[in-house]
């Protein structure tokens, strides 16, 4: 989630033979819907009508171009008069996808009304400054072009955008984050001292978002296997992605999300609290001053 390397955080659907795009969960439960539509008879725009929302929705529905949430599966099975159907199938999806539902880090971020972030290695993407992301992307890609790098610059300074939005409200971020990432001066010691210092801003100011600091001194725990984050949404159940060097992992399988939520708990508890994580980040960025 520092990184998002390989697409993450970038949309990028997958297309299925017969053209449709988007994960395999999300074309699946498409096809079904307009199955069941055209049993009925039935135009989009008829479905649309019952459903009471646009034409393009059910298209993009269909083709797998938007995911359906537990509320759009209802309003579904309502108008269809198959009550339960589309809901369970969009449940056996999810629990059987292992990834497949959600393919986008960013589109999560817009959607989200949580995202309890863990990391080991690297400062929260949507905190990041310039300097900082771009080194990220550097040692991460070192085989990317320049005009790439500049691309997923621009790419991360757009999703910070965030932070600006009124309505719906940006989404709460919790996250917990192991010393070395404030140790290691990504980008030089300059890049790194403001880094820091913008991140305590940031901590102390926003009220969105809550940071906490897991000393070394704490000793081993359960995190160090690698990054992952766990979202919520107002009208859906929890995703979660687990990072690795290529793409990351995305799951909604409800066992392995509230894995990650206990795991999650147990490391902020174990960290320092945001007050003294704050005056903590203060401290280490007075020592990159230069």
């Amino acid at each position: 989630m520092g990184r998002e390397r390989a697409g993450r955080g970038q949309e990028h659907a997958r297309s299925g033979q017969d053209g449709s795009k988007g994960p395999a969960g999300i074309v699946g439960w498409g096809r079904e819907l307009r199955r069941l539509r055209e049993a009925r008879g039935w135009s989009q725009a008829e479905l649309a009508r019952r459903m009471f929302c646009d034409d393009s929705t059910i298209s993009r529905l269909e083709t797998g171009d938007l995911a359906p949430t537990e509320k759009t599966a209802q309003a579904a099975d309502e108008a269809l008069e198959l009550p339960g159907s589309l809901a369970s199938l969009r449940e056996i999806l999810l629990n059987l996808g292992g990834g497949q539902w959600q393919p986008d880090v960013a589109e999560m971020e817009k959607r989200a009304t949580l995202v309890s972030l863990w990391d080991p290695c690297y400062l929260p993407g949507l905190l990041q400054g310039e300097a900082y992301m771009r080194e990220v992307f550097l040692t991460a890609e070192p085989d990317a072009t320049d005009a790439q790098i500049e691309q997923r610059v621009a790419e991360r300074l757009a999703r910070q955008e965030i932070w600006q939005r009124a309505d719906p409200p940006p989404p709460m971020l919790h996250a917990v984050i192991w010393e070395p990432a404030f140790r290691v001066p990504v980008g030089g010691p300059k890049a790194m001292h403001d880094q820091l210092i913008d991140l305590a801003g940031a901590a102390r100011a926003n009220r969105r978002v809550r940071l906490q600091v897991l000393p070394l001194a704490h000793g081993g725990h359960a995190g160090m296997g690698g990054a992952f984050l766990v979202a919520n949404f107002p009208h859906e159940r929890p995703a979660a992605v687990l990072d690795n060097p290529l793409t990351g992992h995305m799951t909604e399988k409800r066992a392995e999300v509230d894995r990650l939520s206990l795991l999650f708990s147990t490391l902020a508890s174990d960290a320092m609290t945001p007050q003294a994580s704050a005056d903590m980040i203060e401290r280490w960025a007075g020592e990159w001053r230069t």
